[in-house]
């Protein structure tokens, strides 16, 4: 009898913490309902009965989002942080065909008392996702580890988004990892004092950046950066190679 009543008290508890849950997401505005998987126990049945608040709730408000001529959500790129875990969100993104890319660099790592040259993230837990927002937020209910990284915009935050462009030049230099390739914190580069230009021939073929001096090189270089982010220097290239763009 004691057992009867116990359990019937926790089912009670249960049931009336999943309503105040649910009761708090519908306060929330879409775009704090983005991250609430951050305050909901990663049970199966709270990440089920997210997914389900979650259609309900988000999916309308991803309408401004979405091409006016079909009715199709955008694609952008998010960029994402994966605490220790870049390689292993870039594998399981793969695994659904979600459009991923994370900086490499060869490193030196000592194995067993023997150095050896690896294949490694160039940015701590720095991801880059290509996909529309409703997919990149029921991808991270399954992976809740992969965060948004945002900036500040007025009193509070906002997701940041990476335009095409730079992302297509970032990813066309960061690629070359054969190459001298040199990455900066966004603080350590002052691209007010370059020039833009854009590379004709060689591996940088195309390439538009800023060209300046950067710390810890002797010639200046090509500079490609992702406001707020990070900014990635490449390797000397012949001055006959480059273009000043007006």
């Amino acid at each position: 009898m004691y057992f009867l009543i116990l359990l019937s008290a926790i089912c009670i508890a249960v049931i009336s913490t999943a309503i105040q849950i649910k009761k708090d997401v519908f306060k929330r505005t879409p775009s704090q309902l983005i991250e609430i998987q951050s305050i909901i126990p990663e049970s199966r049945f709270h990440r089920y009965a997210l997914m389900r608040i979650y259609r309900n709730k988000i999916t309308p408000s991803i309408m401004s989002n979405t091409s006016e001529e079909d009715g199709r959500e955008t694609v952008f790129w998010y960029a994402m942080c994966a605490y220790k875990k870049e390689m292993y969100a870039q594998k399981e993104l793969e695994k659904e065909h979600i459009e991923c890319f994370v900086p490499i660099c060869y490193t030196i790592k000592e194995c067993h008392g023997r150095k050896e040259r690896i294949l490694a993230p160039a940015i701590s837990n720095l991801v880059f996702v290509h996909t529309t927002r409703s997919v990149l937020t029921e991808f991270k209910i399954r992976n809740p580890y992969l965060q948004y990284i945002t900036q500040k915009e007025g009193s509070g935050r906002k997701i940041l988004i990476v335009p095409d462009k730079q992302m297509h030049e970032f990813i066309r230099v960061a690629q070359k990892y054969e190459e001298d390739l040199t990455y900066y914190k966004p603080e350590e580069i002052c691209l007010t004092k370059g020039t833009k230009v854009r590379v004709h021939g060689g591996v940088f073929d195309g390439v538009e950046g800023t060209l300046l001096k950067v710390k810890g090189k002797r010639s200046k270089r090509i500079v490609v950066t992702i406001p707020g982010i990070v900014a990635i220097a490449a390797a000397y290239i012949e001055p006959e190679l480059i273009e000043i763009i007006p």
